[in-house]
């Protein structure tokens, strides 16, 4: 088996989520089509302590983890290294 090197190999990982940002957006805010909303979301909150202390929200994306973190009341920091991401994420909830 060969395995050959692209050019996008050699990118960065932001590079890409940059680029694709605004089909990401669209996509992560259509409720009901991803496992976020059917699978993900419910469980992945449950694992969570109680609000009341910072929540750190790495890879925060557009901020859909983030906005239903603080609708239960955590106090959420998000980091993305997408500048579009965080621009879309404040855009939704400052």
């Amino acid at each position: 088996m060969t395995i050959t090197r692209t050019r996008t190999d050699s990118e960065p990982l932001s590079v890409g989520w940059e680029a694709e940002a605004r089909q990401w957006i669209q996509w992560a805010r259509t409720p009901g089509h991803d496992s976020y909303w059917r699978f993900h979301r419910d469980q992945f909150l449950r694992l969570l302590p109680s609000p009341g202390r910072q929540t750190l929200d790495i890879g925060c994306g557009e901020g859909r983890l983030a906005r239903d973190l603080k609708e239960l009341g955590h106090r959420v920091v998000g980091i993305d290294s997408s500048p579009s991401m965080v621009a879309a994420a404040r855009e939704f909830d400052p």
